[in-house]
């Protein structure tokens, strides 16, 4: 009897030693998909934007002295090359005076041996001697001129006196702004835009608007200058600037504009927002994809994305509606696994 028992355990630990499970499948990918709708048409919008002075030019004195001649006043226009304020000069005039005689002299005196010389009429070594000290004189007088200048502020361009910040017979230190002037043959126009009014514009360099004074009824052609990839302000607003050459009438600092944009021609002015985490990054900087669910099965399509905002991915090519794209778990789609459809996912 002991036996027996013993013989039926060996076989019951025997069997629980081999027995053996079926090995468990890999369960399918749980998809989420989004279907892409009607195209986004990007129209012409107007915006409002402010002027704000171009090249706006401190000017100081190289040397320390007195403001012996302030010429002009706030909101005077100037043209280029004008003296619009000066230090004591009357040293230096005197001195350039002078010089100015002996050098006249020197010119007549080299003309003079230079006709000699070719004649065979004055030797090498006394032309030399006259030609030098017309050079001397020379070297002299530029370097006078150059002093005077550094003793008057000339204005570097046609512009308007936008501040002076000394008076007449006040001491000025060297590098000490005594005024600022702005350009008056080009005027800038700052926009400040949302991230998506941003991205529907997709500025280029150079991409133009008409942009019209508050008020007025004539428009003037302008061209997008630079824009700020970053906000610009706790707001989170973006920067946007334009610049247009010689408004008729100038328009003066702070003046409110109507700013007409259009998009792009390479955005097609149409373009399908779909879910950001949609798209899949590419080796090659710039590239995307998306996968797509086409008749059962699953395959990548490249896109071109024109923007990227808080709203979603602007596709400019590459989807059409209808088009059903996956929108979780796309690291495991190469795979090849199983998968199932569990609904549309929310934009």
């Amino acid at each position: 009897m002991k036996t027996h028992i013993t013989m039926l355990l060996s076989l019951s630990l025997l069997s629980g030693c081999f027995d053996t499970k079926a090995p468990s499948s890999v369960p399918p990918l749980q998809l989420t998909s989004f279907t892409v709708g009607k195209p986004i048409v990007h129209s012409p919008q107007a915006y409002i934007g402010v002027t704000i002075t171009a090249e706006h030019t401190p000017l100081a004195f190289l040397n320390e002295g007195s403001l012996t001649a302030l010429k002009v006043n706030p909101g005077d226009t100037v043209q280029q090359g004008q003296v619009l304020a000066q230090q004591d000069v009357i040293r230096i005039t005197q001195e350039l005076t002078e010089l100015k005689v002996q050098h006249q002299l020197a010119k007549q005196q080299l003309q003079r041996a230079r006709s000699l010389q070719q004649s065979a009429m004055m030797a090498d070594s006394e032309f030399d001697d006259i030609n030098s000290r017309y050079q001397l004189l020379d070297t002299q007088l530029k370097l006078l001129n150059r002093r005077l200048e550094q003793r008057q502020l000339i204005a570097p361009f046609n512009g308007v006196i936008a501040s002076v910040n000394k008076e007449q017979g006040e001491n000025v230190n060297a590098g000490e702004t005594v005024l600022a002037l702005y350009r008056i043959d080009r005027t800038q126009i700052d926009l400040s835009l949302s991230e998506s009014q941003l991205a529907s514009i997709a500025p280029t360099l150079g991409q133009s608007a008409q942009v019209t004074a508050e008020g007025a009824t004539t428009s003037f052609p302008a061209k997008v200058l630079l824009w700020s990839e970053q906000p610009t302000n706790a707001r989170g607003s973006y920067l946007l600037r334009l610049e247009l050459n010689e408004p008729q009438p100038s328009l003066l600092p702070g003046t409110s504009m109507q700013v007409q944009l259009s998009p792009q021609a390479t955005t097609a002015n149409a373009s399908y927002l779909i879910p950001s985490n949609a798209l899949v990054a590419n080796e090659q900087h710039g590239d995307f994809s998306v996968w797509l669910y086409q008749q059962g099965a699953l395959h990548q399509q490249a896109v071109t994305v024109s923007a990227i905002t808080q709203a979603g991915a602007q596709i400019s090519a590459g989807l059409q509606p209808g088009d059903r794209i996956i929108t979780n778990q796309l690291s495991k789609l190469t795979q090849q696994r199983d998968f199932t459809l569990i609904n549309e996912a929310a934009q």
